[in-house]
């Protein structure tokens, strides 16, 4: 009798404990997955003054929309404004579509890496020379690879900081206002670009 007892007492506390030990781990790995966000938006302003010599400031933006896990696609524009020592000013306007592959790990340290290829269409505008005069204006077409890592700065992953770095390589026009030259003997030639990439964003 008391076998049996002990044999019933036994099968209780499985069936009592079984069931919460199933329950607790669905809590675990619903709190352990992190939702996925398939869009992201991300900015940077920019403002460094020189007093009394020089000064700089623009705004750098981007949307990314993720197409699986390893693959998304970004567009990213900016345009920045300065002044050099000599008074003379400069207009600086970009946009660079790309296709970026991330990688995807257990482990945390290596997560959120990822490379990237892009398309570079950017403009540099001499409005105002140091003479006080002119008008230039280069025009820059190119391709380029750039790598970097997404930094999260949230717990629940959502804000995150991208930091990067490429280069591109470019065709480079170069285009007076007072010049008389006809478009097809306009000086042309290659040109490298390098390009920083730091933005905070959020994901939605």
């Amino acid at each position: 009798m008391k076998y049996e007892q002990r044999v019933l007492a036994f099968l209780l506390f499985l069936v009592l404990f079984i069931p919460r030990l199933s329950y607790s781990q669905d809590d675990t790995l619903t709190t352990n997955t992190t939702a996925i966000y398939k869009n992201s938006l991300k900015g940077m302003p920019l403002l460094l003054p020189f007093v009394g010599v020089a000064f700089y400031a623009g705004l750098s933006i981007g949307y990314e929309r993720y197409i699986s896990k390893h693959h998304g696609l970004e567009l990213c524009g900016y345009y920045y404004f300065n002044t050099d020592e000599m008074g003379a000013q400069f207009h600086s306007i970009g946009i660079m579509p790309a296709y970026k592959f991330f990688s995807v790990s257990e482990n945390e340290r290596y997560n959120n890496f990822w490379i990237s290829v892009y398309l570079n269409y950017y403009q540099h505008i001499q409005t105002i020379s140091d003479e006080g005069n002119g008008w230039n204006t280069q025009y820059y077409y190119g391709i380029g690879v750039s790598v970097g890592k997404k930094i999260n700065l949230s717990r629940n992953k959502r804000w995150f900081l991208d930091l990067g770095f490429g280069v591109s390589i470019n065709k480079f026009l170069d285009e007076s206002i007072f010049s008389d030259t006809k478009w097809e003997d306009k000086f042309i030639s290659n040109s490298f670009l390098p390009r920083l990439a730091l933005q905070i964003g959020r994901k939605f």
